[in-house]
C-alpha cells in the first residue's frame, strides 16, 4: 500500500550519470575531495609547526624551505594555510548542517500547517531576509566577541532562513498531490507524511542549496576573520591571514595572495558542484 503514497524517486546511477557529464562539476568534485584530505590529515601535510615564531626569517619569500614564504612573524605561510583549511570547511560544513537542519523543519512545518503559523513564520523570514546576512553576522559577533564558535553561531541564526523559504515552497506544492491525499485519507499520522513522504521529495533543492551554502559560509567566515572578528590569534584562517598579508601588501604580496587563491578555488569548485547536482537532480532532466 506504500507504494501508492509515494512518487518514483530518482535513481542515484542516474543522478550520477547526468552529474559526471558535467565536467566542471567532476572537477570541483575532485577538488573539494583533495580539500577535505587536507583537513583531515593536516596535523601530517604540514613541513613546519604552525605557530612557531621566527623572527629571523620574516616575510621571506617564497623558497626550496618555505614554499609559500613566511609571515611577519617568520610562521611557515604554506602550514598555516593547510590548517586553515581545516577551520574554513568546519565552519562551512557545520553552519549548513544546523541551518539545513533547523530551516527544513522550520519549512516543513510552516509549509504543511498554513494559517496563521505560516504566515507568521514567513513574516519573520521576511524580516531576516530584508537585512544582507554578512550584516547581521558581524552585528552579532561584534555583540558577542570574536572566537570561531560565535562566527558558527551568528552565520547559523542568519543562515536557516534561506532553507525554510525553499522547502516552505516545496511543501505547498507536494501537500497537493494525489498521493499526499490518499496518505491523509488513510489516517497516517501527519509526523509520517512529513517526514517519509513530503520531505524525501524535497531533497533536491535542499541538497543544491546546502552545496551553495557551504560556499556562502566560507566566504563569510572569511570576511569576518579578516575584520578580526572569527578566528582568535594564533589559530589560522584564510581570512586572517587575509588580514596580515594586507597590511605587507606592497612588500610581499604573496601573503596575500595565496590566501586568496585557496577561498577562490574552494569557492568556484562548491559552485561548480552545485551547478552540476542542479542539473543532476532537475526532474525536467530525467528523460534525457
Amino acid at each position: 500500500m506504500q507504494l501508492f503514497f509515494t512518487k518514483k524517486k530518482t535513481n542515484f546511477s542516474d543522478v550520477w550519470y547526468r552529474f559526471r557529464r558535467n565536467k566542471l562539476a567532476v572537477i570541483g568534485l575532485i577538488v573539494i575531495t583533495l580539500f577535505i584530505l587536507v583537513a583531515i590529515f593536516a596535523n601530517y601535510l604540514m613541513p613546519y609547526d604552525p605557530y612557531k615564531i621566527d623572527i629571523r626569517n620574516r616575510l621571506k619569500g617564497p623558497s626550496k624551505e618555505h614554499w609559500l614564504g613566511t609571515d611577519d612573524l617568520g610562521r611557515d605561510v604554506l602550514s598555516r594555510l593547510i590548517l586553515g583549511t581545516r577551520v574554513s570547511l568546519r565552519v562551512g560544513l557545520i553552519v549548513v548542517g544546523i541551518s539545513a537542519t533547523v530551516g527544513t523543519i522550520i519549512g516543513l512545518l510552516s509549509g504543511y500547517a498554513g494559517g496563521w503559523v505560516d504566515n507568521l513564520v514567513m513574516r519573520i523570514v521576511d524580516i531576516l531576509l530584508a537585512f544582507p546576512g554578512i550584516l547581521l553576522a558581524l552585528a552579532i559577533v561584534a555583540i558577542l566577541g570574536p572566537g570561531i564558535d560565535h562566527v558558527i553561531l551568528a552565520l547559523t541564526l542568519t543562515g536557516w532562513v534561506g532553507y525554510a523559504r525553499v522547502v516552505r515552497g516545496e511543501v505547498l506544492t507536494i501537500k497537493e498531490e494525489e498521493y499526499i491525499t490518499a496518505a491523509k485519507s488513510s489516517g497516517i499520522k501527519k509526523s509520517v507524511i512529513l517526514f517519509k513522504y513530503i520531505l524525501p521529495n524535497a531533497l533536491s533543492p535542499i541538497i543544491v542549496l546546502a552545496t551553495f551554502g557551504i560556499a556562502g559560509a566560507i566566504i563569510a567566515e572569511s570576511s569576518l576573520s579578516f575584520l578580526g572578528l572569527g578566528v582568535k590569534p594564533p589559530e589560522p584562517s584564510w581570512g586572517s591571514l587575509l588580514n596580515v598579508g594586507r597590511r605587507y601588501i606592497m612588500v610581499a604580496p604573496y601573503l596575500s595572495i595565496f590566501p586568496g587563491i585557496f577561498i577562490m578555488v574552494v569557492v568556484m569548485a562548491l559552485n561548480f558542484i552545485g551547478d552540476g547536482l542542479r542539473d543532476a537532480l532537475d526532474p525536467r532532466l530525467r528523460n534525457k
